[in-house]
């Protein structure tokens, strides 16, 4: 049965920590809504330090004497597939449920000002669509001023980019981040490069001038794969953008945009 672990781990130079993302569990898009990804003293649906204990996350739990962990450095997740970390910024895309891929950029440096988690808002959010959500199950400990729904529909980030999963031409589902662009050199430098699972699409987003460019695989590969499951960049290319994609039991190298 598949469930969402997610499984990244990632060394952070900015922490000097390793960081390892962890999904809601749940089982698929039909599984019951729970609200362990906001339940700070939970490990579901988190971004977590593998030896830091400096988070000061507030105590949202279903129990009062359920203690928040100190160890996280976001939360509000539904299955965070490949985090990544550049130029002191974690970039952390998250699989909708049924509407909505997103795509999450944050700065750490803001992290250390206030050791409080980032919150992207799953299950009271998926994507910019707010969920109705039919329980509340947790509770904010830290004030009476204020409820846990309020707190976290008022405190989440919103996604830096996010897409539908229907469209006119394709069925988009499960994005699957590749990495930045770090060639200088490269008229893509410093674009996130991700890829759709199902659309089996790649995408090219350019952070600093906001601009998305989508890359369609060539028509031989295309026929081949049935889903993308992993991308990489490799990172020497200069004039255009060289990928490997892994499928179920495939690699492929791939050269995109070349003139």
């Amino acid at each position: 049965i598949e469930k969402h672990y997610s499984g990244s781990l990632i060394y952070s130079k900015f922490f000097e920590d390793f960081l390892y993302s962890v999904g809601d569990m749940n089982e698929n898009q039909y599984a019951e809504i729970n609200p362990n990804p906001v339940d700070t003293s939970s490990n579901k649906g988190k971004i977590l330090f593998l030896n830091n204990k400096n988070s000061k996350p507030k105590k949202i739990t279903s129990e009062i004497n359920n203690e928040a962990r100190n160890d996280l450095l976001a939360f509000g997740l539904r299955n965070p597939w490949q985090i990544y970390e550049y130029n002191n910024y974690l970039i952390v895309p998250d699989i909708g449920r049924v509407y909505i891929e997103e795509l999450n950029l944050v700065d750490l440096n803001l992290f250390k000002d206030s050791y409080e988690p980032y919150l992207f808002g799953w299950p009271y959010f998926e994507g910019n669509l707010e969920n109705e959500i039919p329980f509340d199950g947790v509770e904010l400990w830290d004030s009476s001023e204020i409820s846990a729904r309020e707190y976290i529909i008022n405190q989440s980030l919103e996604p830096v980019l996010y897409y539908d999963h229907d469209s006119p031409d394709v069925f988009r589902a499960a994005i699957i981040f590749g990495g930045v662009i770090q060639n200088k050199n490269n008229p893509y430098y410093e674009s996130l490069v991700f890829a759709d699972y199902n659309s089996r699409e790649i995408f090219l987003y350019k952070m600093n001038e906001n601009i998305l460019t989508i890359a369609n695989l060539p028509n031989e590969i295309i026929n081949e794969i049935e889903a993308i499951t992993s991308i990489s960049i490799i990172q020497n290319t200069d004039e255009y953008v060289s990928l490997l994609l892994a499928t179920n039991d495939s690699l492929f190298e791939v050269s995109l945009l070349d003139d």
